[in-house]
């Protein structure tokens, strides 16, 4: 009988080794030197990191300091804030309280709560369901500046979501195309919280954080966990800023240690088991892993942003989670189903993106590299409509409206036939083959995953959804607009230039004649640089009126006047003769030609004339 108790034992502790052996190999022996000195190279004051199995904390280390004043270390309870990855905690618990029948995901918001006001003209036939908030597909905008003004941490869900009247106005039909959208978040958090009758953060603590001993995971850090809160910084320099008290915290405003967060990981590699509970079923694992809403993921590409989890490539394999930035935050969290391993970087300054690229390739550097080389699923299929295809896309789903008039000239794709394939290409040149997996969806050569579908809309155009969707245009539309953006822009540049030596030179020589000539130009000129430098170093949006705002407007609207003035100016005085030759006066003209169309481009976009404070 002792030799059979022996025989299980030694079984027993074998299969216990062997597994903590596999689970070890994602461990490299030099990672705690190698991450430490990717740290040190970084000037990062402080990082927190875990590596998590199915069954374990492979293992878990803390870098640097909290306060670079104090020079106390980071420990594996330090508190950082974890941003965006706040959403995935929302979906986790709209997920529960669907499985307790509190709400249903599908269900329009309008029936969820009727006295909700928004604008969707697609009402009837399509409208904004409590999963299109989960997936950022309502089509809403993104909350729109002057909300960190009006609204903070304390005030009521009730009261920003009126705040963002607004903005709560669909851009396209709901279901369509995926935009990151925090106002969304809000929306949906503001919701819940109508359908569950309780605080959504006391909801969240009793039905997510205490099942998974995440004690200290908190929105609002007291006075007894405030000891335990890391200062958070900015730049190279680590300037420390304050934590943020803005009314996004839903969004991003979770504050977590390590050691809990390698508890979270588990929960989802454990398929919805913690310990020997079952916090959430299996079922509503995958479904928050699965893109369900979209066009995207209607035409089967699942490989995206489901309800909290984004979907990237990792060496080829797939891994679900997400990042997150808030204050001076940055955090990142990954898992994959197929590997059995997961992974937590938290630091405590906001610019450390190299950083956590770095350190995510030094922790998973033993895991294999995938290549859709290796399966037969991945081969490519001809296409029988590619010259409908072909031509040029112009993205129009970005995240914040305001920023479209940027997007859609920079990101222009060109999509182009070489040797009986499609190639992407964007408009400055760069390219990438399409490999055809049929029914028009197409992978990246370097992809193990279809990524984007190519689909006719109900008007009979085509478009192409990969992260953005794009719309498509004549190429010979797409290139004008580049081209003489591009042009206008480095006429701007150069005459400005030589303005900024001309003027000086005329004025020390006492030559005040014509001096307008020169005058309107560069004032014009002058205008724009003078809006986006209020912008970019005076613009505080936790401010109304802040100077930046203010000056924004008033270059904005100035840079508009005077380079039409300027022209004007210029064409009545086009036949005197002047000392100006015809060279210079070609260039003046053809300097206030190029303001003339970017300006009436800002303002089409309603950048020229923009009340930042209203906005």
């Amino acid at each position: 009988m002792k030799y059979l108790i022996a025989s299980v034992c030694t079984l027993l502790l074998s299969l216990i080794f062997s597994s903590r052996t596999e689970a070890r190999q994602f461990y490299p022996s030099k990672t705690d030197s190698a991450i430490s000195d990717i740290i040190k190279i970084n000037n990062t004051p402080g990082a927190a990191i875990a590596l998590v199995s199915l069954d374990s904390v492979i293992w878990i280390k803390s870098f640097g300091v909290s306060d670079t004043k104090s020079k106390n270390p980071v420990t594996e309870n330090t508190l950082f804030g974890i941003g965006s990855i706040s959403k995935t905690f929302l979906s986790l618990a709209a997920m529960k309280a669907q499985e307790q029948g509190l709400i249903d995901i599908n269900t329009p918001i309008k029936e969820l709560l009727p006295s909700l006001e928004f604008e969707n003209r697609w009402a009837e036939t399509d409208p904004v369901r409590f999963i299109h908030l989960l997936e950022h597909t309502s089509g809403f905008d993104d909350a729109h500046f002057d909300l960190e003004a009006r609204a903070n941490a304390s005030t009521p869900l009730s009261e920003i979501v009126k705040d963002s009247k607004r903005a709560l106005i669909t851009r396209w039909k709901p279901g369509s195309f995926h935009a990151y959208n925090n106002l969304g978040t809000i929306l949906a958090t503001y919701i819940l919280e109508e359908k569950i009758n309780v605080s959504y953060e006391e909801f969240l603590r009793k039905s997510i954080l205490i099942p998974l001993d995440m004690a200290s995971t908190t929105f609002r850090p007291d006075t007894s966990s405030s000891s335990m809160m890391s200062r958070n910084y900015i730049g190279n320099d680590n300037e420390e800023i304050e934590y943020p008290d803005i009314a996004q915290w839903p969004a991003g405003g979770l504050v977590a240690s390590i050691s809990d967060m390698s508890n979270f990981v588990s929960l989802f590699l454990n398929r919805g088991i913690y310990g020997d509970s079952e916090i959430l079923s299996e079922s509503t694992i995958s479904g928050m892993e699965t893109p369900e809403s979209s066009l995207k993921a209607k035409h089967s590409l699942t490989f995206g942003y489901g309800k909290g989890l984004m979907s990237r490539l990792e060496k080829g394999h797939i891994f679900k989670g997400h990042n997150g930035l808030y204050g001076g935050f940055l955090s990142d969290f990954g898992y994959s189903e197929e590997l059995n391993i997961g992974y937590i970087i938290l630091l405590n300054n906001r610019d450390g993106n190299d950083t956590i690229e770095e350190i995510k390739s030094e922790l998973l550097s033993h895991i294999p590299t995938y290549s859709s080389a290796n399966s037969d699923s991945f081969s490519e299929v001809p296409i029988t409509n590619i010259e409908k295809l072909t031509g040029c896309y112009q993205p129009f789903t970005v995240e914040i409206k305001l920023f479209e008039f940027l997007m859609r000239l920079i990101d222009i794709q060109c999509i182009i036939v070489e040797d009986g394939k499609l190639v992407q290409q964007s408009i400055i040149g760069d390219q990438q083959p399409l490999i055809h997996m049929g029914n028009n969806v197409f992978r990246k050569s370097d992809e193990t995953v279809f990524s984007s579908v190519f689909i006719e809309n109900t008007a009979g155009d085509i478009q192409w959804i990969e992260g953005y969707a794009y719309e498509k245009i004549p190429s010979w539309w797409a290139y004008t607009q580049f081209f003489t953006a591009l042009f206008s822009v480095l006429i701007i540049l150069i005459a400005f230039v030589v303005l900024l030596i001309r003027i000086p030179i005329r004025l020390i020589r006492k030559k005040k004649e014509n001096l307008r000539v020169l005058l309107l130009p560069f004032s014009a000129i002058s205008s724009l640089f003078l809006m986006i430098i209020s912008f970019f170093t005076l613009y505080e949006t936790q401010q109304l009126y802040s100077p930046g705002a203010i000056l924004f407007f008033v270059f904005g609207i100035a840079f508009l006047l005077l380079s039409y003035y300027g022209l004007f100016y210029m064409f009545t005085k086009s036949k005197e003769n002047t000392e100006f030759g015809r060279f210079t006066k070609a260039f003046i003209s053809l300097t206030l030609l190029s303001c003339c169309l970017v300006s009436t481009y800002l303002f089409y976009w309603d950048i020229i004339g923009l009340t930042l404070w209203s906005y």
